[in-house]
């Protein structure tokens, strides 16, 4: 195996050196309700967007892995807001996800298995002060009702029948 950085995939690289840019930023502190909104604003008016306002904003379940926010986007050119989600990675993250591929990956299953829209990409942090992305909102649950786990990190989900049909990829 090389250990040569240049061999290193452009995706991950980008991941890794934006980690070490981030260190200079100090410890790790969640993002303040009031940070979000005012990012969420920025980002939405850069994509074109006028009479923005973000409402009923609220922390959603996201472990040391990322920050999640849901929140309701209105503008001048909808009639009713829409329900929609930031993620992003904290500072000093456990694990760095590179939100351009998650996004490039939500867009490609859409249709195929049920996924959120994208829309929008903070890929570089310009607006939302971290590398972010924005989806449709999806209700529903994020794993099996029959499954009895209780951990949010999907340790002991049983998958019932859909076990032995997914395991092979494994």
């Amino acid at each position: 195996m090389s250990t040569d950085p240049d061999d290193i995939e452009p995706a991950v690289k980008e991941v890794l050196e934006r980690t070490l840019k981030k260190r200079t930023q100090g410890p790790y502190a969640a993002c303040s309700d009031l940070l979000v909104r005012e990012g969420l604003v920025r980002l939405f008016r850069a994509e074109g967007h006028r009479g923005v306002a973000i409402t009923e904003l609220r922390r959603l379940a996201g472990g040391a892995s990322k920050e999640m926010f849901c929140f309701s986007l209105d503008h001048d050119d909808i009639d009713v807001p829409d329900r929609l989600v930031l993620r992003m990675d904290p500072l000093e993250s456990i694990i760095e996800t590179s939100r351009r591929r998650e996004a490039e990956i939500v867009r490609a299953m859409r249709g195929t298995v049920p996924v959120p829209e994208v829309r929008c990409l903070d890929d570089e942090g310009e607006f939302v002060g971290r590398s972010s992305v924005v989806t449709s909102f999806v209700p529903g649950v994020t794993k099996p009702a029959a499954s009895g786990g209780t951990g949010v990190t999907g340790l002991g989900t049983d998958y019932g029948s859909s076990a032995a049909r997914i395991a092979p990829q494994f």
